[in-house]
């Protein structure tokens, strides 16, 4: 072989040298990056899964009439019969507003209508709620619909100054039971 063959075949053999290395250094990071977010996804994928099998442990706990975890919270069927309450204790509605007036201090007492509600498997109830009082006491008595345990949805407030000082406010609220309800004698 000549020099000049040599010098080729060397060069050549220096080039694919270099080029492996830098395939090399390019793709181990490459492949390490994509080995990492596949075991984080499978990560979270089994943390998930364990989560839907607690909530379908829980689920079969309550659906015979005991109680379950969820969330490392107990949980039972009474627990969640308090906040969307069988249609049935329908009654239940007017005590627990009389007690969010008094928790807000209100000077009046509160009025509230029912009106008539949808069917279905979780019904809705408009209620109309009057109530008299300062403005800070009005204030509390909105903020406690945000913090009630039974969901209510204020679909609209109107308030009204009073000659004597304070306000008048009229919420109209939706409220939500289980069932058709029975429309309470008060």
């Amino acid at each position: 072989m000549r020099k000049k063959e040599r010098l080729i075949i060397i060069a050549c053999l220096l080039l694919a040298v270099i080029i492996l290395v830098s395939c090399w250094l390019w793709l181990v990071p490459k492949i390490e990056t994509l080995s990492l977010a596949e075991s984080q996804k499978s990560a979270e994928r089994a943390d998930l899964e364990k989560q839907i099998e607690t909530l379908r442990t829980a689920q079969s706990q309550i659906e015979k009439g005991g109680s379950g975890v969820v969330g490392g919270m107990p949980v039972s069927l009474a627990d969640l019969k308090k906040t969307i309450p069988p249609a049935q204790e329908l009654e239940d509605w007017y005590a627990m507003i009389e007690n969010m007036a008094k928790s807000a201090q209100l000077t009046d007492p509160v009025t509230v209508t029912i009106g008539n509600r949808s069917e279905g498997e979780v019904a809705s109830i408009p209620i109309d709620v009057m109530a008299s009082g300062s403005y800070e006491s009005i204030v509390n008595f909105i903020k406690t619909f945000q913090d009630a345990l039974r969901p209510m949805n204020i679909t609209a407030i109107d308030l009204t100054p009073r000659e004597n000082g304070g306000m008048t406010a009229s919420i109209k609220a939706i409220a939500y039971v289980i069932g058709s309800p029975i429309t309470p004698t008060l």
